[in-house]
């Protein structure tokens, strides 16, 4: 062995060896979470004539026989490193968006490669960037694929909220991972079980508004899985169509909020717990940045309906990615969006992408601890988060991710500066893409109208973004090191 692979196998002396079954495991997952997906979908064309229902089936059933397989390689639980699960969880994504992308090219919707993967990633990332033109014009199980890979993106960006990426800091006591996480998820098993039941059902409570605010009930079923999942896919291409009167406007609104939400405050709610609620700061934030936000925008624009007003806020903050065209608004209104979105997002563990507002709370309560240092270099400044110190694992994760979400919003904004936007409108659409918003802060008519160069950098950002960025690059950086240059942890 050559001296450079020799010192990296040194690197972690005594750490258990890679084990290469856990990726098995993973993909088998994810072919199985899309075929389940698929055959609901399936079932979803029937009531409507059935036209893509043949494709579907086989694809459902092909994703199961895969999933079949590499869940079988599965051993049970060994010891792992960390970037193990960070490579696995990587590969997870890509294999649902592989799946998704094949899907769409064997149906004919959205036309060609480029347009199908970008239309699989804006679904698994939750992020409201279609290429499909006129969705109005698909088949019932189409529309529910869609849906469903936003739901399922929503599901696996909360496990990554709540069970993994407190492992990047070695911690328990940051923003998703406060006191009310610990209870939703003491494990990894018990993480998915208990998630994905406050999960399901938020968006059964969404549905049951939906229905009785009189929507349809498939658009219910459709728009109450990418509400729940902060996705934003809708089954017309003028949201204003499903979305027809005052009370369904005003229960999208309603129904952001809820998604919104930390999952583990949920959680805490359907227990019947109250001190816990009333004691999140970020809660009271969250909700004073909605109403602050809402009054703003109706100051600026004369005329606009509250309604209206309080769901275009509610879709940025949440980056759901419904709302109403901010080219008919003044441009004052569309100010107090693009700052609502650069700002952060809703509230910490929940499936919303952006930095959140728990994030942008610890990163306030830093720059106040340094300024106070500076004045009182003798002074104890304790960092607090809902009433629990921030280890520095912590603090070290949160600046470490505001300086990589700049980087990449100044990168991507370059991208589209050169081959398709002014400077602002790169910018605008660089943040909505990496915090997996989209929608009406991408100023195109479509997104379909991207150049080749735009599309790679929505695809890149959107999966960044979704993944919290710093997973994928672990991941990234950890897979080059072992292929070029061969060495085991």
């Amino acid at each position: 062995m050559s001296r450079p692979r020799r010192e990296l196998a040194q690197l972690e002396p005594g750490r258990p060896q890679r084990r290469s079954w856990v990726y098995g495991r993973s993909v088998g997952d994810a072919f199985a979470a899309c075929s389940v997906v698929l055959a609901l979908s399936v079932v979803a064309d029937l009531t409507d004539g059935g036209g893509d229902a043949l494709v579907l089936a086989v694809s459902a059933a092909v994703s199961g026989l895969l999933g079949a397989l590499f869940v079988g390689s599965y051993r049970g639980h060994r010891p792992l490193h960390r970037r193990d699960g960070y490579v696995a969880l990587t590969l997870t994504w890509i294999v649902m968006i592989a799946v998704s992308t094949v899907v769409y090219l064997v149906i004919g919707t959205p036309d060609g490669f480029t347009h199908a993967l970008h239309e699989s990633v804006a679904g698994f990332t939750t992020t409201n960037s279609s290429m499909i033109v006129e969705p109005d014009q698909l088949g019932r199980g189409l529309l529910f694929w869609r849906a469903g890979t936003q739901w399922m993106g929503g599901f696996g960006a909360l496990i990554v909220l709540i069970s993994v990426i407190p492992t990047i800091t070695e911690t328990r006591d940051f923003g998703e991972r406060t006191g009310l996480a610990q209870s939703l998820a003491p494990s990894a098993g018990s993480a998915i079980r208990n998630i994905g039941g406050v999960y399901a059902a938020v968006t059964l409570l969404i549905y049951a508004m939906y229905d009785l605010a009189g929507m349809g009930w498939f658009n219910a079923i459709t728009h109450s899985m990418t509400t729940a999942s902060t996705g934003g896919f809708s089954t017309s291409a003028e949201i204003d169509t499903v979305f027809d009167s005052t009370a369904l406007i005003w229960t999208g609104a309603a129904a952001m909020t809820i998604a919104g939400l930390s999952i583990a405050l949920v959680f805490w709610m359907i227990r019947g717990a109250v001190q816990p609620v009333l004691r999140s700061v970020e809660l009271r934030v969250y909700l004073l940045v909605l109403i602050a936000a809402t009054g703003l925008t109706l100051l600026i624009n004369d005329g606009l309906a509250v309604s209206d007003a309080a769901f275009t806020v509610a879709s940025v903050v949440t980056t759901t990615g419904f709302g109403n065209d901010l080219a008919t608004w003044a441009s004052a209104g569309s100010l107090v969006m693009f700052m609502l979105l650069a700002v952060g997002g809703a509230m910490g563990g929940s499936a919303s992408g952006g930095l959140g507002i728990s994030r942008m709370i610890a990163l306030n309560d830093i720059a106040r601890r340094e300024i106070t240092l500076e004045l009182h270099p003798r002074a104890v400044v304790a960092l607090k988060g809902d009433g629990r110190a921030y280890g520095r694992k912590s603090i070290d994760y949160i600046v470490d991710l505001e300086i990589l979400t700049a980087a990449l919003v100044m990168l991507g904004a370059a991208i589209f500066a050169l081959f398709d936007f002014d400077v602002i409108g790169a910018l605008s659409s660089s943040i909505a893409y990496l915090s997996t918003t989209g929608g009406p802060l991408i100023p195109l008519d479509h997104p379909s109208a991207l150049s080749g160069a735009g599309q790679t950098s929505a695809i890149t950002l959107m999966f960044l973004g979704r993944l919290a960025i710093i997973p994928v690059l672990v991941a990234c950086y950890d897979t080059a090191i072992r292929v070029f240059v061969g060495y085991r942890r």
